[in-house]
């Protein structure tokens, strides 16, 4: 059963098109002035470091008060919990929210727990095909290193 999450990855059209161009898309303007790169995992491990860099690249001086109510409001609890944000309101016929909710555990690398080792050598291949030409590191670029390891 496990095979076919693996699947989307390789041949099942995902709603709203492939990550990896997705990304790459998005890198093509990453040399603008008017770009800031962040990933999930940088709001994870400092989200008020990354919400003073956004204020910072916005030309925004926030108060305390003002970062604390920004912290408050985009912590993963607080997300999870907004049907403004957790795609709750979405149709089920488009995102079933009782196969898989939109945002699950709120921690980085999960996927570990649920693949295979063959399914995590196949996604390490698709990902370092895909992503070769990408001279970026991202933080879950273990998956480029050829010291990687399969759970």
């Amino acid at each position: 059963m496990k095979t076919k999450h693996l699947l989307f990855c390789i041949c099942i059209p995902v709603l709203f098109g492939s990550w990896f161009d997705h990304v790459k898309g998005w890198l093509t303007y990453r040399n603008r002035t008017n770009f800031l790169l962040l990933t999930y995992d940088d709001l994870l491990q400092n989200l008020r470091g990354t919400i003073l860099r956004i204020c910072q690249f916005l030309g925004k001086d926030l108060d305390a008060s003002a970062v604390d109510s920004v912290v408050a409001n985009a912590s993963f609890e607080t997300m999870k919990g907004n049907k403004m944000v957790n795609y709750s309101l979405v149709p089920e016929d488009i995102m079933d929210q009782k196969v898989s909710p939109f945002l699950r555990k709120g921690i980085s690398g999960d996927w570990k727990n649920h693949f295979t080792p063959e399914q995590s050598a196949a996604f390490r291949h698709l990902y370092q095909q895909n992503m070769k030409e990408v001279d970026i590191q991202f933080p879950w670029d273990e998956l480029q290193s050829k010291t990687y390891r399969d759970p």
